[in-house]
C-alpha cells in the first residue's frame, strides 16, 4: 500500500500527519468491500479518501474460512504515515 499511496499534497505542505483506522469486509473471493474510515485526521479528511482509494485498489486478499470454506471477515487496518522534515 505504501508504493501506491500519494500522500495529499495540502496536507504534506501544512506539515499534516495522517492517520486513519479503517474496517472493511473480506468477501469469500477475497475483493474488499464495505470500507468505513472508523478513526480519521479531522485536519486531513483527503488523507482518509486516498487511504480508501488504495486499499480499494489493493490485489485480493486471503478470505477466511470456516470449516475449511472461505467466509466473509471484517478486518481492521491502520494507515499512519508522517510528513517528512527538511533537513
Amino acid at each position: 500500500m505504501q508504493e501506491k499511496f500519494e500522500y495529499p499534497e495540502r496536507c504534506q505542505s501544512e506539515g499534516i500527519n495522517g492517520y486513519v483506522l479503517l474496517k472493511f469486509v473480506v468477501d469469500v473471493d477475497g475483493s474488499i468491500s464495505d470500507v468505513k474510515p472508523i478513526e480519521t485526521t479531522a485536519d486531513c479528511p483527503e488523507f482518509t479518501k486516498e487511504a480508501i482509494r488504495v486499499l480499494l485498489a489493493a490485489p485480493k486478499w486471503t478470505p477466511a474460512q470456516n470449516g475449511g470454506k472461505p467466509v466473509k471477515a471484517y478486518r481492521k487496518i491502520p494507515i499512519k504515515l508522517e510528513v517528512a522534515e527538511e533537513e
